[in-house]
């Protein structure tokens, strides 16, 4: 039952060749990545975000304000860090995506110049296929690099707020 959406799947990786199935592969890394990321803001930042504050909240009492000012910096850059850190090689992976897409692009581009060269270019059903080799992996680089990039604009922007709020949290430092 669950092989039904499988078998177009598996057809329209078949007509884009190798590069269409990397860029599949890539695919499952990169909505892993993001379903990663999401859970953690979803469910780990906050306890995260508590211990940070808690740790703020113990210290101030006792420590003069450079040592104050010193541990806010690192909490916020030690936050920065733990927020965006996973985004550096999500962006990585969104970077793939057109560069395979091109890469089917110029083998799909040589099986064309293959079918002209061996039958001429009378044969246009010959080379639709090699156009649709060629087309077919640029297209789903570009579709998943722009989904790619929704997440991780979606991500900085949330990292962004939380670093505002946490700084807005523990306050100016005299």
């Amino acid at each position: 039952m669950w092989l039904e959406w499988l078998e177009p799947v598996l057809r329209f990786v078949g007509r884009g060749g190798l590069p269409l199935g990397l860029l599949a592969a890539l695919a499952l890394v990169m909505f892993t990545m993001v379903l990663h990321h999401y859970l953690f803001i979803q469910f780990g930042f906050r306890t995260f975000r508590h211990r940070l504050l808690e740790r703020w909240s113990q210290a101030i009492a006792r420590l003069d304000p450079r040592q104050r000012r010193k541990l806010r910096s690192g909490l916020l850059s030690k936050a920065r860090v733990r927020i965006q850190g996973p985004l550096l090689m999500l962006k990585s992976v969104v970077a793939l995506c057109p560069l395979l897409g091109l890469l089917g692009t110029v083998t799909g581009m040589i099986e064309v110049f293959e079918v002209i060269a061996l039958l001429g270019t009378s044969d246009a059903r010959a080379m639709a296929s090699g156009v649709a080799r060629a087309t077919l992996p640029t297209m789903a680089g570009m579709v998943l690099a722009i989904m790619g990039l929704f997440f991780i604009s979606r991500f900085e922007s949330f990292a962004r707020r939380q670093n505002r709020a946490l700084a807005d949290r523990m306050g100016g430092v005299q």
